[in-house]
């Protein structure tokens, strides 16, 4: 009997010290914001919307939250928000850029709505938490443009980016065009916790052209939580010969350097094609030698320009076009040596 009690106290011990960590683990996460709210609130106030670099001061603030570690795409996005920002009396901040710790999108938005900037460009998510932060922030009168990917039942005022079915479209034409009589199947590289409906779109504009070539289009989901998540993904695609893809398409610049080098290092070029994403320097030299067959580029400086002159026509006029499309352009080797 004694031994029975006393394994239940020791039950119950157990049981209250993992609910200790629980509680101590949402308290710490929660007190983690929290700083960053703080920190953001008083570096808004002490900064008084002044360029550190240049000592001009603004009259307006804009946040650019992307939470993406695809830099050369967003550097350059960043680049043309930046630019048009300093014409109209804007000024553009990589948000969350400088913390000392790491951030989530969500995390981060929450901290630009505290902060009480005067707009919010965000490369969004259709998850209902991301919609529901969006609206909190339209509610609160900081308008908000999603930009590459939307929250499209969310009240953000407009969103700026390609259209993805033709996007879809033109990575299957590629396809076509880099395949022989061999080509049987074709690998798409996705988010796991990414674009959603957007990726789904894109999806479908490459099956409609394949599905017609009897070219089968499978899809790889991969998990971004990790730096190395995308490079260990597509070694093992490519490791594994039995199963090899014909292709593989690339939807974001990580992935397109990623699949670059992995055949140049597992010594597979020429053995899979691969349509990559952005004209960063380092693909358009895979291009140029033949490594990556084509590659598609986002005009990400007019990009940035556009989420600018969203937000600041919004802020004078109360309207602006709810969809707002960029241009894109397909790049070959012929084009590269150009």
């Amino acid at each position: 009997m004694i031994k029975e009690k006393m394994d239940r106290l020791k039950d119950m011990r157990g049981g209250n010290l993992i609910l200790i960590a629980i509680f101590s683990s949402i308290i710490v996460a929660v007190m983690i914001t929290g700083l960053g709210m703080a920190y953001y609130q008083t570096k808004i106030r002490d900064m008084g919307l002044v360029d550190e670099q240049t000592n001009k001061s603004y009259a307006q603030h804009y946040a650019l939250i992307a939470g993406d570690d695809d830099d050369y795409f967003w550097d350059s996005v960043y680049k043309g928000a930046l630019e048009k920002g300093k014409n109209q009396d804007v000024y553009v901040e990589r948000f969350g850029e400088n913390l000392p710790l790491d951030y989530s999108v969500r995390e981060l938005l929450k901290m630009a709505i505290a902060a009480r900037v005067d707009g919010i460009i965000l490369k969004a998510g259709d998850d209902s938490e991301t919609t529901a932060l969006i609206d909190k922030a339209t509610d609160a009168g900081i308008p908000v443009v999603t930009v590459l990917q939307d929250a499209p039942k969310s009240k953000r005022q407009s969103f700026i980016g390609v259209n993805h079915y033709s996007f879809g479209k033109k990575y299957g034409k590629q396809v076509l065009d880099a395949a022989d009589q061999s080509f049987s199947k074709v690998l798409v590289l996705l988010d796991e916790d990414g674009a959603g409906k957007n990726q789904n779109i894109i999806l479908s504009g490459i099956r409609e052209v394949l599905d017609g070539a009897k070219i089968a289009t499978e899809t790889l989901a991969i998990d971004r939580q990790s730096a190395f998540s995308s490079e260990e993904a597509i070694r093992e695609v490519i490791v594994d010969t039995e199963n090899m893809p014909d292709a593989i398409i690339c939807l974001n610049t990580v992935d397109t350097v990623c699949a670059y080098q992995a055949l140049v290092d597992l010594n597979k070029v020429g053995e899979v094609e691969i349509i990559g994403y952005y004209d960063s320097d380092i693909v358009l030299e895979a291009v140029n030698k033949g490594i990556i067959h084509s590659t598609i580029a986002i005009n990400t400086e007019q990009m940035g320009s556009y989420c600018v002159e969203a937000l600041v026509q919004y802020k004078k006029t109360g309207n602006v076009n709810k969809n707002i499309l960029v241009n894109s352009q397909l790049i070959t080797r012929e084009e590269g040596r150009r």
